[in-house]
């Protein structure tokens, strides 16, 4: 055999196996897609069946108060700041449903930080998760106004 027929040998050993590595690559991406689409149509079932079911067969218990552990607007968090004091209601309302803290204990300390003198920074986002304090019953309406009218420094 001499060193022309081996340069061929090689160069189309070279060739077959550049093809199977296309084709093993192809495969392995051809997977990963049929893998990632069965994954997120069986996440539609699991959600499309879980938002079917029929009110009069299923007796959920009532859905505990939800708190806010992401903010979705910016607040000033710094010590003085309503947004300071909007997440240490929230961390309250966290201890309390956790069982942490008595009811009593948590009355006590919503009166002595609503008491507080605190600086607003930023209205719109303050007054919003003000609100969502009230609508996940942190807060009731009396303590909702009083936080309020600190936010807009209306206050008495």
């Amino acid at each position: 055999m001499d060193k022309l027929e081996l340069d061929e040998r090689v160069g189309r050993l070279e060739q077959r196996v550049s093809m199977l590595s296309a084709l093993i690559l192809a495969l392995l991406v051809l997977i990963g897609v049929s893998a990632m689409f069965l994954l997120s149509s069986r996440n539609e079932a699991r959600f499309q069946s879980a938002t079917v079911t029929s009110p009069a067969t299923v007796d959920a218990p009532p859905t505990p108060p939800m708190h806010i552990d992401h903010p979705t607007v910016a607040l000033d968090f710094s010590e003085g700041s309503a947004g300071n004091l909007i997440m240490k209601l929230n961390e309250l309302s966290e201890l309390r449903r956790k069982e942490l803290i008595t009811s009593d204990e948590l009355q006590a300390k919503k009166v002595q930080l609503l008491n507080l003198v605190v600086h607003s920074t930023n209205l719109s986002p303050e007054l919003e998760q003000a609100a969502e304090l009230k609508r996940n019953n942190v807060l009731t309406d009396d303590e909702y106004q009083t936080l309020k009218g600190k936010i807009l420094g209306t206050a008495k």
